[in-house]
């Protein structure tokens, strides 16, 4: 099987299963409507405090963040350079005391003929993974441990 029949059947099986998902979730019936004597909830407090643990870089809170960066006129051609970071960040509870939090980096990099004579990349770049234990009960937020980085060949010339 060649690589574009496989990159194919990947994201076949992707809206499969994303179709799959949105309708089992179309076919769950709703809550009924809350009476009009009720009055609304106030949810200002874990609203603030989702919005801590978002600051919080080692949180013990799963978030799938991306960055998406774009650059225009690039010389010499006057091109444009895109580069997407994926950057999942997921806690674990190692036990009462400890946690680990992996936070992992993939850039996706669109990079223009910056040469005459050059080609134009595009591709993964330079992979970071970081791992941080970090006490699950401190006043103070801190956390240490290893990065470990996966460097891209460099480009062609």
């Amino acid at each position: 099987m060649n690589a574009s029949n496989r990159g194919r059947r990947v994201i076949i099986a992707l809206v499969l299963a994303l179709s799959a998902l949105r309708g089992s979730a179309l076919a769950q019936t709703s809550n009924p409507p809350a009476d009009a004597a009720d009055p609304p909830e106030d949810h200002s407090a874990e609203a603030a405090d989702v919005a801590k643990q978002l600051a919080n870089p080692i949180a013990n809170l799963v978030s799938i963040p991306f960055q998406f960066n774009w650059q225009v006129h690039i010389a010499p051609f006057d091109s444009t350079r895109f580069l997407l970071n994926f950057q999942p960040v997921v806690p674990m509870t190692l036990n009462d005391n400890w946690n680990l939090i992996m936070r992992f980096i993939l850039p996706f990099l669109g990079e223009p003929v910056t040469s005459l004579g050059g080609f134009p990349e595009s591709g993964t770049s330079d992979i970071t993974l970081s791992l941080f234990f970090s006490p699950s009960k401190s006043k103070l937020i801190w956390g240490v441990g290893p990065a470990f980085g996966i460097q891209r060949p460099p480009i062609r010339s």
